[in-house]
């Protein structure tokens, strides 16, 4: 009697065989560089939009559209026939939107086939400022007012009563800002007698370039305050906050 015994190795199918290579399901083409690894193209009519370099990003393909128009001109004599041809490529995310910076206030930054996320001016991110997988958020840069009739407009910056009209008579607000540097935007009051009183330092007369100089850029320590008398008014300020950074 003879016994013959036959084995047989299994051996694991490549992730470009068995279909858990990650690439785009419907277009994208996987191939082997090793033992387990490869990596992910796309086929000749299409583009990588995603995912092109980073395994971490899933990996997309989008067609390269060609659009063609074709003009029909007609006179009393002749007919003539113009066939033009457009190739378009297919779009960077920051481009057809897909991303993920704050859709309202963030901007999309484009570096090579990545991109990263920062705040529009007068914003300040609030999460995912440096971690794509948390959602990016912006908040805005604002002063408020603690008491008195100075004003807020829509982008966070602070303005004297009536601003840019004359300022009132016996007039007085505190305003603060958490965060943020300050920008001059405007100044002009009563010399020693319309007072803001910024870090410590009164302000009175024509002297932006000097507020600027002396504050410009820099945080806002405590509260802004500002004071008129009953005599002459002016056009007053206005003054707004940029990022921090």
């Amino acid at each position: 009697t003879t016994t013959t015994t036959t084995t047989t190795t299994t051996t694991t199918p490549h992730p470009c065989r068995d279909g858990s290579h990650g690439c785009d399901a419907e277009n994208g083409i996987c191939v082997e560089v090793g033992p387990g690894a490869w990596a992910c193209e796309c086929p000749p009519n299409m583009d990588c939009v995603a995912g092109c370099d980073s395994p971490a990003v899933a990996h997309r393909c989008a067609a390269t559209t060609t659009t063609t128009t074709t003009t029909t001109t007609t006179t009393t004599t002749s007919t003539t026939t113009a066939r033009i041809t457009t190739t378009t490529t297919a779009l960077h995310p920051c481009e057809y939107g897909n991303h993920g910076c704050d859709a309202e206030h963030g901007i999309c930054v484009i570096d090579g086939s990545f991109w990263s996320c920062t705040c529009k001016t007068g914003y300040i991110c609030t999460s995912g400022c440096n971690d794509p997988s948390v959602a990016h958020t912006c908040k805005m840069i604002s002063f408020a007012v603690e008491s008195g009739n100075c004003t807020i407009d829509a982008f966070g910056c602070a303005m004297s009563p009536g601003y840019p009209n004359t300022y009132g008579d016996k007039q007085a607000c505190v305003i603060s800002a958490t965060e943020g540097k300050l920008v001059v935007e405007d100044f002009s009051t009563e010399y020693g007698h319309d007072k803001l009183t910024i870090n410590g330092k009164t302000y009175s007369g024509d002297s932006q370039a000097r507020l600027e100089n002396e504050e410009g850029g820099k945080p806002v320590d405590g509260s802004i305050t500002w004071s008129s008398d009953e005599t002459v008014g002016k056009n007053g300020w206005k003054l707004c906050l940029a990022h921090g950074d």
